[in-house]
Protein backbone atom coordinates (compact mmCIF):
# COMPACT_ATOMS: atom_id res chain seq x y z
CA UNK A 1 0.00 0.00 0.00
CA UNK A 2 1.13 3.46 -1.38
CA UNK A 3 2.06 5.90 1.84
CA UNK A 4 -0.73 8.52 2.05
CA UNK A 5 0.46 11.91 1.79
CA UNK A 6 -0.86 14.29 4.43
CA UNK A 7 -0.40 18.18 4.39
CA UNK A 8 0.52 20.12 7.30
CA UNK A 9 0.48 24.08 7.62
CA UNK A 10 2.43 25.53 10.64
CA UNK A 11 2.39 28.93 11.50
CA UNK A 12 3.39 30.29 15.34
CA UNK A 13 4.01 33.68 17.18
CA UNK A 14 1.30 36.13 15.19
CA UNK A 15 0.65 37.71 18.06
CA UNK A 16 -2.73 39.70 16.93
CA UNK A 17 -1.73 39.96 13.32
CA UNK A 18 -3.40 37.01 11.91
CA UNK A 19 -5.54 38.77 9.59
CA UNK A 20 -2.47 39.93 7.83
CA UNK A 21 -1.72 36.25 7.04
CA UNK A 22 -2.74 33.72 4.28
CA UNK A 23 -2.83 30.03 5.04
CA UNK A 24 -3.07 27.93 1.75
CA UNK A 25 -5.43 24.79 1.97
CA UNK A 26 -3.80 21.85 4.25
CA UNK A 27 -4.86 18.90 5.89
CA UNK A 28 -3.96 20.02 9.49
CA UNK A 29 -2.82 23.51 10.33
CA UNK A 30 -0.92 24.17 13.32
CA UNK A 31 -0.32 27.28 15.75
CA UNK A 32 1.73 26.64 18.49
CA UNK A 33 1.43 30.04 20.53
CA UNK A 34 1.67 33.42 20.99
CA UNK A 35 -1.67 34.10 19.22
CA UNK A 36 -1.98 37.20 21.02
CA UNK A 37 -0.04 39.96 23.24
CA UNK A 38 -1.43 38.93 26.42
CA UNK A 39 -4.37 36.30 26.27
CA UNK A 40 -6.96 38.30 27.22
CA UNK A 41 -10.67 37.14 26.21
CA UNK A 42 -11.19 39.86 23.58
CA UNK A 43 -7.98 38.63 21.79
CA UNK A 44 -8.71 35.11 22.20
CA UNK A 45 -11.85 35.51 20.90
CA UNK A 46 -10.96 37.31 17.32
CA UNK A 47 -8.39 34.50 17.16
CA UNK A 48 -10.84 31.82 17.00
CA UNK A 49 -12.88 33.78 14.57
CA UNK A 50 -10.07 33.84 12.05
CA UNK A 51 -8.77 30.18 13.17
CA UNK A 52 -11.95 28.69 12.27
CA UNK A 53 -12.33 30.05 8.52
CA UNK A 54 -8.99 28.76 7.77
CA UNK A 55 -8.73 26.49 4.68
CA UNK A 56 -8.01 23.34 6.66
CA UNK A 57 -9.58 19.75 7.62
CA UNK A 58 -8.11 19.90 11.45
CA UNK A 59 -7.17 22.41 13.02
CA UNK A 60 -4.41 22.30 16.06
CA UNK A 61 -3.36 25.26 18.79
CA UNK A 62 -1.54 25.30 21.45
CA UNK A 63 -0.71 28.48 23.72
CA UNK A 64 2.08 30.42 24.59
CA UNK A 65 4.26 32.22 27.03
CA UNK A 66 2.06 35.64 26.13
CA UNK A 67 -1.17 33.89 26.49
CA UNK A 68 -1.11 35.11 30.52
CA UNK A 69 -4.70 36.34 30.80
CA UNK A 70 -5.94 32.83 29.36
CA UNK A 71 -3.85 30.74 31.65
CA UNK A 72 -4.63 32.80 34.52
CA UNK A 73 -8.19 31.62 33.99
CA UNK A 74 -7.63 28.26 32.63
CA UNK A 75 -9.14 25.84 32.21
CA UNK A 76 -12.48 28.06 32.02
CA UNK A 77 -10.71 30.22 29.75
CA UNK A 78 -10.52 27.26 26.92
CA UNK A 79 -13.94 28.09 25.96
CA UNK A 80 -13.13 31.92 24.97
CA UNK A 81 -11.71 29.38 22.08
CA UNK A 82 -13.77 26.42 21.84
CA UNK A 83 -17.48 27.93 21.99
CA UNK A 84 -16.17 29.98 18.96
CA UNK A 85 -14.23 27.48 16.86
CA UNK A 86 -15.41 24.29 18.96
CA UNK A 87 -13.62 22.06 15.78
CA UNK A 88 -9.83 23.54 17.22
CA UNK A 89 -8.11 20.99 18.85
CA UNK A 90 -6.68 22.66 21.91
CA UNK A 91 -3.83 20.95 23.11
CA UNK A 92 -1.97 21.40 26.66
CA UNK A 93 0.06 18.57 27.67
CA UNK A 94 -2.16 16.69 25.59
CA UNK A 95 -2.53 14.86 22.47
CA UNK A 96 -4.73 13.64 19.51
CA UNK A 97 -4.87 11.98 16.48
CA UNK A 98 -5.71 13.10 12.69
CA UNK A 99 -5.00 11.91 9.40
CA UNK A 100 -3.19 8.18 11.33
CA UNK A 101 -0.49 11.25 13.05
CA UNK A 102 -0.47 11.57 16.68
CA UNK A 103 -0.07 15.19 17.43
CA UNK A 104 0.84 15.82 21.22
CA UNK A 105 1.02 19.58 22.29
CA UNK A 106 2.06 21.78 25.04
CA UNK A 107 2.62 25.24 25.76
CA UNK A 108 5.00 24.88 28.78
CA UNK A 109 8.36 26.80 28.34
CA UNK A 110 11.85 27.49 30.46
CA UNK A 111 11.25 29.92 33.04
CA UNK A 112 11.81 33.73 31.65
CA UNK A 113 9.93 37.05 33.68
CA UNK A 114 7.35 34.59 34.91
CA UNK A 115 5.42 34.45 31.71
CA UNK A 116 2.26 32.09 30.90
CA UNK A 117 3.30 28.55 31.68
CA UNK A 118 6.81 29.17 32.67
CA UNK A 119 8.74 25.89 34.16
CA UNK A 120 12.26 26.26 35.82
CA UNK A 121 14.50 24.31 33.71
CA UNK A 122 16.08 20.93 34.69
CA UNK A 123 13.81 18.07 36.81
CA UNK A 124 10.46 20.16 36.98
CA UNK A 125 10.29 21.05 33.10
CA UNK A 126 11.63 17.44 32.27
CA UNK A 127 8.21 16.16 33.69
CA UNK A 128 6.28 17.58 30.39
CA UNK A 129 8.59 16.08 28.37
CA UNK A 130 8.65 12.83 29.67
CA UNK A 131 4.39 12.97 29.26
CA UNK A 132 5.31 12.50 25.48
CA UNK A 133 3.76 9.12 24.09
CA UNK A 134 6.81 7.27 22.60
CA UNK A 135 4.92 6.75 19.50
CA UNK A 136 3.86 10.94 18.61
CA UNK A 137 4.26 11.66 15.50
CA UNK A 138 3.93 15.37 15.87
CA UNK A 139 5.48 17.42 18.67
CA UNK A 140 4.09 20.77 18.81
CA UNK A 141 5.55 23.27 21.63
CA UNK A 142 5.48 27.07 21.83
CA UNK A 143 9.27 26.98 22.88
CA UNK A 144 12.37 25.52 21.23
CA UNK A 145 14.50 22.35 21.93
CA UNK A 146 18.03 23.86 23.42
CA UNK A 147 20.58 23.96 20.00
CA UNK A 148 18.20 23.89 17.50
CA UNK A 149 16.46 26.98 15.49
CA UNK A 150 16.76 28.99 19.28
CA UNK A 151 19.54 31.31 19.09
CA UNK A 152 18.61 34.58 20.17
CA UNK A 153 20.37 38.41 19.16
CA UNK A 154 22.64 36.39 16.79
CA UNK A 155 26.10 38.71 15.28
CA UNK A 156 25.56 40.13 19.01
CA UNK A 157 27.76 39.57 22.16
CA UNK A 158 24.18 38.25 23.51
CA UNK A 159 24.08 35.45 21.14
CA UNK A 160 22.88 32.40 23.13
CA UNK A 161 21.18 29.14 22.32
CA UNK A 162 17.79 29.64 24.73
CA UNK A 163 16.05 26.34 23.75
CA UNK A 164 14.75 23.87 26.47
CA UNK A 165 18.00 20.68 26.90
CA UNK A 166 15.53 18.18 28.51
CA UNK A 167 13.07 18.75 25.38
CA UNK A 168 16.17 18.21 22.81
CA UNK A 169 16.74 14.72 24.97
CA UNK A 170 13.34 14.11 24.81
CA UNK A 171 12.80 14.80 20.90
CA UNK A 172 15.96 12.30 20.79
CA UNK A 173 14.24 9.36 22.55
CA UNK A 174 10.86 9.82 20.34
CA UNK A 175 11.73 10.44 17.47
CA UNK A 176 8.76 12.19 16.19
CA UNK A 177 8.66 12.45 12.19
CA UNK A 178 8.12 16.81 12.94
CA UNK A 179 8.57 19.34 15.96
CA UNK A 180 6.70 22.62 15.65
CA UNK A 181 7.38 25.60 17.81
CA UNK A 182 8.11 29.11 17.49
CA UNK A 183 8.79 32.01 20.82
CA UNK A 184 12.22 32.69 19.20
CA UNK A 185 11.34 35.24 16.35
CA UNK A 186 14.95 35.37 15.14
CA UNK A 187 15.11 31.43 15.03
CA UNK A 188 12.25 30.90 11.92
CA UNK A 189 13.58 28.27 9.85
CA UNK A 190 12.83 24.34 9.12
CA UNK A 191 16.06 21.95 9.05
CA UNK A 192 15.82 17.87 9.29
CA UNK A 193 18.39 16.42 11.74
CA UNK A 194 18.75 12.65 12.72
CA UNK A 195 15.64 12.02 10.81
CA UNK A 196 13.47 14.49 12.71
CA UNK A 197 12.25 17.98 10.59
CA UNK A 198 12.56 20.56 13.07
CA UNK A 199 10.21 24.08 12.51
CA UNK A 200 10.35 26.83 14.14
CA UNK A 201 6.99 28.33 12.34
CA UNK A 202 7.66 32.56 14.21
CA UNK A 203 5.55 34.48 11.63
CA UNK A 204 6.76 37.55 13.66
CA UNK A 205 10.13 38.63 13.41
CA UNK A 206 12.10 40.85 16.71
CA UNK A 207 9.97 43.75 15.88
CA UNK A 208 6.78 42.61 15.71
CA UNK A 209 6.33 42.74 11.99
CA UNK A 210 4.43 39.72 9.98
CA UNK A 211 7.46 39.23 7.81
CA UNK A 212 7.54 35.14 7.85
CA UNK A 213 5.34 32.51 5.48
CA UNK A 214 3.75 29.73 6.93
CA UNK A 215 6.01 26.33 6.23
CA UNK A 216 4.16 23.94 4.55
CA UNK A 217 5.11 20.43 5.02
CA UNK A 218 3.83 16.81 3.52
CA UNK A 219 4.26 13.91 5.78
CA UNK A 220 3.08 10.26 4.79
CA UNK A 221 1.34 7.86 7.18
Amino acid sequence: MSPNPVKVVAISDTHNKHNSITIPPCDILIHSGDESMMGNKEEIEAFAHWFDKQPAKHLVWTPGNHSVKLKAHWPGSKRWLSDISPRTNVLVNSHVTLEGLKIWGSPVTPWFHDWAWNVQRGPDIKKYWDMIPDDTNIVVTHGPPNGTLDKVAPGTPWEQNVGCEELATALLRIKPKLVVFGHIHEGYGCQLSQGIIYCNASIMDTGYKPVNAPWELTLYV
